[in-house]
C-alpha cells in the first residue's frame, strides 16, 4: 500500500530528518508510482544530506535524464564523477 507507505516515511522524516534510508524509500516510492518530481525532490533532498555518496547524486541524474533534461543529467554526472576521485 503505497499511501500507508508514504505516510509511514513521511511520519519518521518529520520525526528524524537525518533518517537518509526514509528519503531514499520515499524516493523509490514515487519512482514506481511515476511521480517522477516527487522523487527528484526526494533524491536531491538525500543527495545534500550526503554529500560524499555517489548513489543519491547519481539516481538525480537518472531522473534527469529520463525526463529529457540531458543537459542537467549531464551536469549532475559530471559532479558525480568528481565526488568519485
Amino acid at each position: 500500500d503505497f499511501g500507508r507507505a508514504e505516510a509511514a516515511l513521511r511520519e519518521a522524516i518529520a520525526i528524524d530528518p537525518q533518517l537518509l534510508d526514509a528519503y531514499s524509500m520515499l524516493g523509490q516510492i514515487y519512482i514506481r508510482q511515476n511521480r517522477a518530481a516527487d522523487a527528484l525532490r526526494e533524491f536531491e533532498t538525500l543527495a545534500s544530506l550526503q554529500p560524499g555518496a555517489i548513489g543519491p547524486p547519481t539516481i538525480v541524474g537518472m531522473l534527469h535524464y529520463a525526463a529529457g533534461r540531458t543537459a542537467e543529467a549531464r551536469k549532475q554526472y559530471e559532479a558525480v564523477l568528481q565526488l568519485d576521485r
